[in-house]
């Protein structure tokens, strides 16, 4: 959502996520208070001025500067608004389902496996074992290089330890903790033996 400072915004119509844009009014060592149309400044924390280490504020900002800003929280009870200058990935967490089918692209590399980017909230890690089907392989490098784009599935995530588990292989359409005793199902007839068929 574009919002420009021509708008009066209420508290109650700031909303996480929204994009916004601000001048900054005034700079202070833990960061700077951005004016973005609403009842009170927000607040751009050090840590959220770019990527990366900043050692002061008065580097990145002046009073007067137009800057581009996300809304992290909003506290209407405190009167807060918590900005971000760092543009949020297009995914969150709750937006990762197991199972999920994601493009994305090689970041790294690594003996044990390779990080994909895929927009998410963290690169997701592909172990070697997931990356080829039917075929061990020596190392994910002779099969994947950084660059490559990658078509993924969800096989875990875990947001209090920051890690996002993915295959290159994709899964059944019936998993196997889907199939249930009772239940009837579509198949086909793949092999035949005398003590039935598989």
């Amino acid at each position: 959502t574009l919002q420009t400072l021509s708008t009066a915004l209420r508290m109650a119509e700031v909303k996480p996520k929204m994009r916004l844009d601000g001048t900054v009014k005034q700079v202070e060592l833990f960061g700077a208070f951005v004016d973005i149309g609403a009842e009170k400044p927000g607040l751009v924390h050090i840590s959220q001025l770019r990527e990366g280490h900043v050692n002061r504020v008065a580097d990145v900002l002046k009073p007067g500067d137009q800057v581009a800003v996300w809304v992290k929280t909003v506290d209407p009870a405190r009167g807060l608004i918590h900005l971000t200058m760092i543009e949020p990935p297009p995914m969150d967490w709750s937006d990762l389902k197991k199972g999920a089918k994601l493009t994305g692209k090689v970041i790294r590399v690594e003996d044990f496996g390779a990080f994909i980017g895929f927009g998410g909230p963290k690169d997701g890690l592909v172990p070697a074992g997931q990356i080829v089907k039917g075929r061990r392989i020596n190392k994910p490098a002779d099969v994947v290089n950084a660059g490559d784009e990658v078509t993924v599935w969800v096989t875990s995530v875990d947001s209090k330890r920051q890690r996002i588990g993915l295959t290159m292989i994709e899964p059944p359409a019936l998993p196997w903790a889907e199939v249930k005793k009772g239940h009837t199902y579509q198949g086909k007839v793949t092999r035949l033996e005398r003590f039935g068929a598989f």
